[in-house]
């Protein structure tokens, strides 16, 4: 989703934290880049000569300290385990009853909401459900998974059953060849929608939002890279003009801006 100003150390096949942690800030930098360098994951136009439409951002950001105090109409907070409706729901897999999407409509919840499955996102306001898948980096940038219908999970951050830290999950926007990525919509999450995402056990951790904001790539704020402090989850995802940026094999194209969701747990 950005691109990094220095080159990140080496994280880790042997799951040691580098000390120094002055590249965070950059991390997402290259969320909507291919790691291989290949292209965007961005709809762009035939011709150069035609800019690509940008991506949306929220046209009405906001902060609260505290998600207010009712449900958003037709939400529910699901229990951390058990049916949910009557229904117990499916074992998680992308069959039947899940995301379902074609054209560059984004992918959306079909069936039921039991909020079923393992490594699972779920805003029901906004039609998400997708696997979460978790991801590292990869010279410079966070490697988020090539199937919009996917998200992934930073896994230097805290892991979604963690007491501290935040949980930081990102999605494309969009992708050429597939079109709208499961976070299409966060620029329209509404204060105090509930989020809900699942363990590896499939126990339901559920989390309201505060904040929506949209901030241009070079400006993110270093906390949201953190196992410590609060828990709180942060979903992001791209939007703004479509900037390209020269290099090799003539350069890729990345998004102007993120998208940022807040939210903090639930009750």
């Amino acid at each position: 989703m950005i691109s990094p100003s220095a080159a990140m150390p080496a994280k880790a096949a042997s799951g040691r934290r580098p000390r120094r942690r002055r590249w965070l800030p950059w991390l997402i930098a290259s969320l909507m880049i291919a790691a291989t360098g290949v292209a965007t994951a961005l709809i762009v136009a035939g011709s150069r000569s035609v800019p690509p439409p940008p991506a949306p951002v929220p046209q009405h950001p906001f902060t609260a300290a505290v998600p207010p105090a009712a449900l958003l109409p037709g939400d529910v907070l699901p229990p951390a385990t058990g049916p949910v409706g009557g229904s117990a729901g499916n074992n998680g897999s992308d069959g039947g009853g899940r995301p379902s999407g074609s054209g560059t409509a984004p992918p959306r919840h079909v069936g039921p909401w039991t909020f079923d499955g393992a490594n699972r996102l779920f805003v029901q306001s906004l039609g998400i459900d997708a696997p979460v898948l978790p991801v590292g980096t990869d010279r410079g940038g966070l490697i988020i998974p090539g199937d919009v219908r996917q998200v992934g999970r930073w896994s230097g951050g805290a892991d979604i059953d963690d007491q501290h830290g935040t949980v930081l999950i990102a999605g494309h926007v969009n992708f050429v060849g597939q079109g709208e990525g499961a976070l299409y919509n966060l620029y329209t999450v509404q204060p105090g929608a509930i989020v809900v995402t699942t363990d590896s056990k499939g126990v339901r951790i559920s989390w309201r939002v505060i904040a929506l904001d949209s901030i241009d790539k070079k400006a993110l704020p270093a906390g949201i890279f953190t196992r410590t402090g609060p828990r709180r989850l942060v979903l992001v995802t791209c939007g703004g003009n479509l900037l390209h940026v020269d290099g090799l094999n003539g350069g890729y194209n990345t998004y102007q801006n993120n998208t940022l969701a807040y939210a903090v747990p639930a009750g």
